[in-house]
């Protein structure tokens, strides 16, 4: 056959792969993708490393539903969970769940695929439009005698209902988008806007080789030609070196090795893995594993709801955002110095793992861990490593590899290495203890790299050692001078949310050699003005990872960068361009839509804005950002009566959340109906007692109803929360004067006197 031939040919055997996945049998398409070969290339070379790797969670990550890949009791069981109830059965060889469906009755579901396997194992359902839906009750993998071997709710206390996005139907729980890239190789979501609907194709269910080693096309043909050793890289088109751990060795007097390369000899090692041991989200298509890992992805930064004030792991967020804190990181320890590269198993049991680097004699003793040797306190990770359980059964620890606090001991919802175990003898005793321990000092120094503390004092107003430097989230932090020895991402969460800094020092971390660092100052630069923003930011638009340039443009986009002209003009085109394609990208979500629309209106075009927020709520109607935004497009545009039933509707859905109740309130009082607004604006105020600005609008409202006593109540109640906000003290100014309480007014006046100069 000639080769134009094959082309076609392939081509077309492709295509029909392809479609495969919206076929009756939903079996998702295997497809070609350029240089990938998939892991049964590997296997008659590398026979032991395909050992190890074919009964590991990446192997196993997800596999066609069948007897060998199947843990969960399809035996016609009967699982009920708050009223809902679901049956789980077998049928001519196949998996059937029978449960609620999309619209609340009781249908018969095929499973297409097993996704996980320890120590929870989910199963997948194929729905219409090329949609794999993970279904939200589980297989509990774990052996029985530490609970396992039963169905559970992986939501105990309030499990979805059919229409809500965390449904096992709703977009929460779509696979294409959430789960597919980091449990298949090379995926290619393949989404189409207009029909709402996927075309997604991989290489290879499960995490296969090509995953972490890139396309393996070249290196069989390397094997094949007999080359040996002349062609270092083997065939691929990267060295293969990025891929190695650096050796660490004891230095004579040195209780801790050091690289011997230097520290951080290897920082690509670990990028292999971030990509799926992070929350983050995708810049391309198609993430490459040759390339540096803030090419590929966005990752979420040290947020609140993610993280704690010090950084510890707080939502579900993997890895990533906790080892990168670490020492261990900065000095050039990368994933695999812990955990086997094929099995993912760790390399040594126990304290051995730690002693590799630490030496037994200094910190295996009960002199460094005091407690009884053997003990679970006296375990490395039990102080160094405390963990939080995910999903009902994943227990994961955090990787900040950190010495533990007197700052950290209490704090709720947080991995707490000593109340863990000693929780009978309460906090007060623990952090007695712990700055005995410390032989009366409150905290270990060298817990002074991780960036906590200054990451803690940012959000709590405070500059790092205790002093008051403002109110939470506007501290101002001399960044560059002495807080240079924090974690690079601890540095860009400040940076990225909010944290006043001179231009000087923003200058600094513009040139910072931390990719991570100019992240967050690319962030920054909305809140700049727009000539100082431009000016700043025009050597980001042309930085060296997609991720700091996409994160300039996003920022720049509209006044700024008007102000560009020459070679930075060229550079915002072309990092806004890769900006947009991101976005599109994730056009299957509602808050792409929302973020297209707010550059679109930054760029003056209010039609384009609403065409974008309409996508929105074409894909989720009940997506309250997209609800809010055009409501405040058509308040802008003078059309509350556009904008009401949007209001309501999202208040509705919503009604644990303050800002729509504020928003249809202020929309009643540019109506007239400042009485009707009183109610609303007490709802958004109780929803966000903290939220000052809740609280003021609360307070004027009643005021203007004849009720300022209860409107001074409110204040007074708010200024608990934010006693330092100068708005609330007007405020109150404002209420006592109208009362004719002039004692109240002349506090208050003196108090807010106080304020402005600093006392």
């Amino acid at each position: 056959m000639s080769y134009g031939k094959a082309r076609v040919w392939g081509a077309l055997l492709r295509l029909w792969l392809v479609l495969l996945c919206c076929g009756a049998g939903y079996k998702l398409a295997l497809a070609t993708a350029e240089g990938y070969v998939g892991s049964g290339g590997c296997v008659s070379c590398h026979v032991a490393q395909a050992g190890a790797w074919q009964g590991s969670n990446h192997a196993l990550a997800m596999k066609h539903a069948g007897p060998q890949s199947v843990l969960g009791d399809f035996a016609d069981v009967r699982f009920e969970h708050h009223g809902q109830v679901t049956r789980f059965l077998r049928r001519e060889g196949r998996y059937i769940i029978r449960t609620d469906g999309p619209d609340g009755r009781q249908q018969d579901f095929e499973v297409a695929y097993t996704f996980g396997v320890f120590p929870l194992q989910q199963y997948l359902i194929a729905m219409p439009g090329g949609r794999l839906q993970a279904f939200g009750v589980a297989w509990d993998a774990r052996p029985r005698a530490a609970g396992g071997q039963r169905w559970y709710s992986l939501y105990p206390d309030d499990p979805p209902r059919p229409g809500e996005s965390t449904h096992w139907s709703g977009r929460e729980q779509n696979w294409n988008f959430m789960c597919a890239s980091c449990h298949s190789t090379a995926v290619r979501k393949h989404y189409d806007l207009a029909t709402d609907s996927y075309l997604t194709s991989s290489v290879e269910s499960g995490v296969g080789c090509e995953a972490c080693h890139g396309p393996g096309a070249g290196h069989l043909r390397w094997a094949a030609s007999g080359a040996g050793k002349a062609d270092a890289s083997r065939g691929f088109d990267h060295s293969i070196e990025r891929l190695r751990r650096p050796a660490f060795a004891f230095r004579s007097g040195r209780s801790i090795a050091e690289p011997l390369g230097g520290a951080g000899a290897a920082p690509q090692a670990g990028e292999v893995c971030f990509g799926c041991h992070s929350r983050r989200q995708e810049l391309v298509a198609d993430p490459d594993p040759r390339v540096p890992f803030l090419d590929n992805y966005l990752p979420s930064l040290l947020e609140p709801g993610l993280y704690h004030g010090d950084g510890r792991i707080d939502g579900e967020v993997f890895e990533y955002g906790s080892f990168v804190q670490s020492a261990m990181y900065r000095a050039g320890v990368t994933c695999t110095h812990c955990h086997d590269s094929h099995s993912a198993a760790l390399r040594l049991q126990g304290n051995a793992l730690c002693t590799q680097c630490h030496q037994a004699g200094s910190y295996d003793v009960r002199a460094h861990h005091r407690h009884r040797p053997d003990s679970e306190g006296a375990a490395c990770v039990s102080c160094h490593m405390p963990g939080k359980t995910y999903m009902g059964v994943d227990f994961r620890r955090d990787h900040r590899l950190a010495v533990p606090r007197v700052e950290e001991v209490g704090v709720a919802g947080a991995p707490d290495a000593c109340m863990s175990c000693h929780a009978d003898r309460g906090v007060p005793w623990v952090r007695v203890a712990l700055t005995k321990w410390r032989g009366g000092r409150a905290s270990a120094r060298s817990q002074t790299w991780s960036g906590a503390e200054f990451l803690a004092a940012w959000r709590h107003g405070r500059q790092p050692g205790g002093t008051a430097g403002g109110t939470a989230g506007g501290s101002s932090i001399a960044m560059p001078t002495a807080l240079t020895a924090a974690a690079a991402i601890a540095r860009a969460s400040a940076l990225s949310a909010g944290a006043r800094v001179s231009l000087q020092a923003l200058g600094q971390t513009i040139s910072d050699p931390d990719p991570l660092v100019r992240l967050g100052a690319a962030r920054s630069l909305v809140a700049l003005p727009a000539a100082e923003a431009a000016r700043l930011g025009a050597m980001l638009l042309d930085d060296s990872r997609r991720a700091v340039r996409v994160e300039a443009a996003r920022s720049l986009v509209g006044p700024a960068a008007a102000q560009l002209v020459g070679i930075s003009r060229g550079h915002f085109e072309r990092a806004f361009a890769e900006l947009m394609a991101v976005e599109q990208l994730a056009a299957d979500r509602p808050e792409s839509h929302v973020n297209r629309a707010q550059i679109e209106l930054r760029l003056g075009k209010p039609q384009q804005a609403e065409a974008a927020l309409r996508d929105a709520l074409r894909l989720a109607p009940t997506h309250v950002p997209a609800l809010l935004n055009l409501a405040d497009l058509y308040r802008l545009a003078r059309r509350d009566s556009d904008a009401e039933p949007l209001l309501r509707h999202a208040a509705e859905v919503a009604p644990a959340l303050a800002e729509p109740s504020h928003a249809l309130g202020l929309l009643l009082v540019r109506q007239g109906k400042v009485e009707e607004s009183v109610g609303w604006f007490e709802k958004a105020h109780r929803a966000a007692p903290a939220q000052p600005q809740h609280a003021r609008v609360f307070a004027l409202a009643l005021h203007e109803t004849g009720r300022g006593r209860q409107g001074l109540m409110v204040i007074d109640a708010a200024r608990v929360h934010a006693p330092d906000d100068a708005a609330l003290l007007r405020t109150r100014i404002l209420l006592a004067r109208g009362l004719g309480l002039d004692d109240e007014v002349r506090v208050s006046q003196r108090e807010l006197q106080r304020l402005a100069e600093g006392r």
